[in-house]
């Protein structure tokens, strides 16, 4: 099949997904869509362009395109209590607030993982409902978790994980929910698996609310980073739907970043400290809420939290200190736990209490970094509220930094961190890549890299790399593919012009090389 498609055929591919999918794609991505489509034929063994655009009208094969497609050209990019503040709010306030009046009015809890992915924050959902529900088997919990990926929900409900997908810190105690196998990777645990019910609906073309997918009457519903991919005319009617399906009061939480696409008069925008929640309700009902968030359900801050470390979890019997607990998976402390020893991981929640506050202010972020002053420099980028692309480039000079220190953890962490803020940051992927390939796993590399790509079709450094990865694995003709994008990339620059992630190398040089590194595949 050839790597280029007519611009008739390539219009007729966007209308597909456009109203099969949902996803909407810029004139400057189309190209990004081009190759998910040529993969997506390849996968299902139509290497013939005419046999591959009539799939398209053909309803035997329409559907198998169609899954073929989602594999190709959505992300699943997700772990678990991601975006610790929006969990400590769940735990603190807003589920408790919930609890408080069910417990009155009737036992039972009915919450939506829309666009679940592989399952991680539907079971994190889960955790967190059993450490807050002592009589749990007293109470109907529904825990609906859909995607419109059949891959993604089959690793859901297989419910095995890395160690990497647990890198965000645990707002409760997850020891016996999340078991180690002899494999280095961790099962949920029954009790846990049996909470959540996972289904594959496609937000665009299924119906719901509708007793028939379980999606009426919710009090929660979680749909993040989904609809930042649809046209503004989709996204709207996926929210106009997903508001029909939350009882009165009930709440909407999308990302950060989804603000914009939340907008409808049915909701009121809610403001808890940084994060923002979506509840439905008339603006009069607003003014004075039925709320108990200045008396939550205390949660003792004494409590000895269950880690994973290289032999696994622990044993709670051990009532390990909080000094030798890994932040991520600790709970805001209050200031009497204070680690004043400042190679503890949790210095760096607590510099304030180490440097003086005045003078670290007075510093930009960046001269911080330049100095060494990494703790320093996180202090000051997490206090800022309101992150503008330049925080961004300073937070991936800290996750650099990081990485050339060898803390490969920390430097995810901060890549992490800028990709729930801004999710089509190409470096961040770029630098998960290298950190992955540090860490000799090369097909975690490659999906980074895929990912750079997809937020930015002519990332140069992307397809080099990629080029690189596929010509060592005996992949010649699709390394040979990605070494000529960047060379058409580069032949439209100037050959003075510095390019990014190569240390100032200009356009000619790299050019240069990569004539090079093509002459140098095989066309296998």
């Amino acid at each position: 099949m050839p790597e280029t498609l007519l611009t008739e055929d390539l219009q007729r591919v966007y209308r597909f997904v456009n109203e099969r999918i949902g996803f909407a794609y810029a004139p400057d991505r189309m190209s990004d869509l081009e190759r998910g489509f040529i993969t997506a034929c390849r996968d299902l063994g139509l290497i013939d362009p005419a046999s591959c655009m009539q799939a398209l009208n053909d309803p035997t094969k329409a559907s198998a395109v169609e899954e073929a497609l989602v594999k190709n050209l959505t992300i699943g990019e997700t772990y678990f209590f991601r975006d610790k503040k929006l969990f400590l709010h769940l735990r603190d306030h807003l589920l408790p607030d919930l609890i408080r009046t069910r417990r009155i009015s009737g036992k039972y809890l009915r919450i939506w993982s829309a666009a679940c992915s592989t399952g991680e924050e539907a079971y994190s959902l889960a955790i967190l409902i059993n450490y807050l529900l002592p009589d749990l088997i007293d109470w109907d919990v529904t825990i609906l978790a859909s995607d419109i990926n059949p891959g993604s929900l089959h690793v859901a409900e297989k419910g095995v994980y890395s160690r990497w997908s647990f890198r965000e810190e645990s707002p409760v105690p997850i020891n016996g929910h999340v078991i180690p196998s002899k494999d280095g990777r961790f099962k949920i645990s029954d009790l846990i698996k049996k909470m959540v019910k996972f289904s594959r609906i496609n937000l665009i073309n299924d119906h719901y609310p509708s007793p028939m997918t379980g999606t009426m009457k919710m009090d929660l519903i979680f749909c993040r980073n989904v609809l930042m991919y649809f046209s503004s005319e989709l996204a709207a009617g996926v929210v106009d739907r997903l508001h029909s399906s939350l009882v009165e009061n009930g709440w909407l939480i999308v990302s950060p970043q989804e603000i914009s696409y939340a907008q409808h008069p049915g909701f009121i925008q809610v403001k808890r400290n940084s994060i923002f929640l979506f509840r439905k309700g008339i603006e009069e009902e607003q003014k004075n809420p039925t709320t108990f968030e200045d008396n939550p359900i205390p949660v003792k801050d004494e409590i000895v939290l269950d880690s994973i470390s290289d032999s696994g979890f622990q044993d709670p019997s051990l009532q390990k200190t909080v000094q030798n607990i890994p932040k991520l998976f600790l709970p805001e402390r209050s200031k009497s736990s204070i680690n004043s020893n400042p190679d503890s991981l949790l210095y760096h929640d607590e510099v304030n209490q180490a440097v003086n506050t005045t003078i670290v202010k007075s510093i930009g972020p960046e001269i911080l970094i330049q100095e060494g002053r990494l703790a320093e420099a996180e202090f000051r980028l997490q206090e800022d509220q309101n992150p503008t692309p330049k925080t961004l480039v300073i937070m991936g000079m800290l996750a650099k930094k990081y990485a050339d220190k060898g803390d490969l953890d920390h430097a995810l962490g901060w890549c992490d961190r800028i990709l729930a803020i801004d999710p089509l940051f190409a470096g961040a992927y770029h630098l998960k890549a290298i950190i992955h390939q540090n860490r000799d796993d090369i097909p975690a590399a490659i999906q980074s890299l895929r990912q750079a790509l997809y937020a930015e079709p002519d990332y140069i450094p992307a397809h080099l790399m990629l080029g690189s990865f596929l010509g060592a694995e005996g992949r010649g003709s699709e390394a040979r593919r990605h070494y000529q994008i960047a060379l058409d990339i580069l032949s439209s620059m100037a050959d003075d012009m510095p390019v990014d992630e190569t240390d100032g190398m200009p356009v000619i040089r790299i050019r240069e090389m990569v004539q090079m590194l093509l002459a140098g595949v095989s066309s296998r």
